[in-house]
């Protein structure tokens, strides 16, 4: 068998493993570099039974740093590329279409944090049909937290083969630092406010939680016979420097009201409320209708 008839059994090998796997017209990009390296597991015994020549494989280009001339490279992606190595340097001879699309996404990124230090570990994506490889780690160094405000930072990787990071802005309801086009989300990194005392955390999600004060999410706050009004996006919780908004997010999840009853005993009860928004959406005021001399205490 030549070398041009190898390469046609090799065409019509792919064509029928690719049938085999897929019975839509799109495939994971995992399960892509999965299909390359099994059809190379496939042919590589066979072939270098009847071949002079080494043969290997992957999901990335082979460097002209490895292997010898003559020897062959299977690289398996939404295409399937058959390289040859002559005078020193490697050779795209032939490339089978599978007729598949890679979906855009992470495929082996990971990402970490401590204190300030983002790590991102080598791994793989995919954009556009194309994976891409970085082969060693990524490290942030995050900026400094608001004081008062959370904001949500932005990893994503690009279709050149590199990551980066994004900041966020403050906000009493922080968004996600936007990625450009043709780039995939590695993850979100949630860096909660000076006054809450929190490290930054990897996100997965781009909603950001409630935020923890101290070692409570809660608030406890006396208050006196009558209405109580509480301006949600400025007014400071007592003996703190934070604001409603910043601890508690533009949610309310509920309200417990406890009143002496007298003898030191407190009743617990359930204050009426309601509350207005503002032009962006977010909790304006708060307004307890009626409450009793004692605390209320907000989640």
């Amino acid at each position: 068998m030549n070398y041009n008839q190898q390469i046609s059994a090799y065409k019509t090998l792919a064509n029928l493993l690719v049938g085999s796997k897929n019975t839509v017209n799109s495939i994971e990009p995992s399960d892509v570099a999965d299909l390359g390296l099994e059809l190379a597991d496939l042919l590589l015994p066979i072939l270098n039974k009847i071949n002079d020549f080494n043969i290997s494989g992957g999901v990335t280009a082979p460097q002209n740093a490895v292997g010898g001339d003559l020897d062959m490279y299977i690289q398996g992606g939404a295409n399937l590329i058959f390289w040859r190595k002559r005078n020193g340097a490697w050779t795209n001879e032939a490339q089978v279409d599978l007729g598949i699309q890679i979906v855009d996404g992470n495929i082996s990124l990971q990402s970490s944090v401590k204190d300030s230090l983002v790590t991102v570990s080598s791994g793989n994506w995919g954009i556009n049909n194309v994976i891409y490889t970085k082969a060693v780690q990524t490290q942030f160094n995050l900026s400094a937290a608001d004081p008062n405000y959370n904001r949500i930072d932005t990893i994503y990787a690009n279709e050149n083969g590199n990551i980066f990071l994004v900041n966020g802005v403050a906000n009493s309801n922080p968004l996600p630092a936007a990625k450009p086009n043709n780039a995939v989300l590695v993850t979100y990194i949630y860096v909660p406010s000076l006054a809450s005392g929190n490290p930054p955390y990897i996100s997965d999600s781009n909603t950001p939680v409630i935020e923890v004060t101290g070692n409570d999410i809660k608030t406890k706050i006396s208050v006196q016979d009558g209405a109580k009004v509480i301006n949600w996006q400025t007014d400071l919780i007592p003996n703190s420097q934070v604001t409603y908004s910043s601890k508690h997010g533009d949610s309310i999840a509920n309200i417990q009201g406890h009143y002496d009853a007298g003898g030191g005993a407190m009743t617990p009860y359930s204050p009426n409320y309601t509350y207005t928004l503002n032009n962006d959406g977010n909790i304006n005021v708060l307004m307890l209708t009626e409450v009793f001399a004692g605390t209320i205490t907000i989640i």
